[in-house]
């Protein structure tokens, strides 16, 4: 394994708030590329309010996307994700591949409402677990039923379940419920 993953980019042009065109793809595969990341999952939303970016949407932008790292980057590896907001019909969309996983493995970037409650959190989490799935939390620093609950976050973690977060929240450039988010 040779350089880092980036797990959750919306490195896709014209599909969702990520890149523009192509020219914007291109400068943010040569930044990742700068920065020791070798690996990206472009994940496109999947959300009610920011695109429902499926699977037949993803592969033509991807493979265009592909064609440019290889001709400008061609030590980087692409590989197709979703971001997925949860929503109760999830776990068919995955088992019939309509949404993504992460590089087509088990794991799923999944995010929530900013409101949604532990009991909301941790149904979801069980219902992807029992289907078979892996479920790493998109924004962790977003989730008022996660902020400042490190129990909690401990007891998910204990579960099987990842975490991601965003850089800027880690450096303390987010601001707002990111600011207070515990990582270590």
């Amino acid at each position: 394994m040779n350089g880092f993953y980036d797990i959750h980019c919306h490195i896709l042009p014209h599909i969702d708030d990520g890149a523009e065109d192509k020219r914007q793809m291109l400068g943010m595969m040569k930044i990742a590329y700068q920065e020791g990341i070798r690996h990206i999952i472009a994940t496109p939303h999947y959300h009610p309010r920011r695109g429902e970016a499926d699977a037949g949407v993803i592969q033509p932008a991807f493979e265009k996307a592909e064609k440019t790292a290889k001709e400008h980057v061609p030590d980087l590896k692409l590989y197709m994700g979703n971001e997925i907001y949860f929503r109760q019909d999830a776990k068919e969309l995955l088992k019939n591949k309509t949404i993504l996983t992460l590089a087509d493995s088990d794991y799923v970037l999944v995010e929530f409402s900013t409101a949604a409650d532990k009991i909301q959190i941790k149904s979801a989490v069980s219902q992807l677990q029992m289907a078979g799935f892996m479920p790493v939390i998109a924004h962790v620093e977003r989730f008022e039923a996660l902020t400042g609950e490190f129990a909690f976050v401990k007891e998910l973690a204990a579960g099987g379940v990842y975490f991601q977060a965003n850089t800027s929240s880690i450096t303390g450039d987010s601001g707002g419920l990111a600011k207070r988010f515990k990582f270590f």
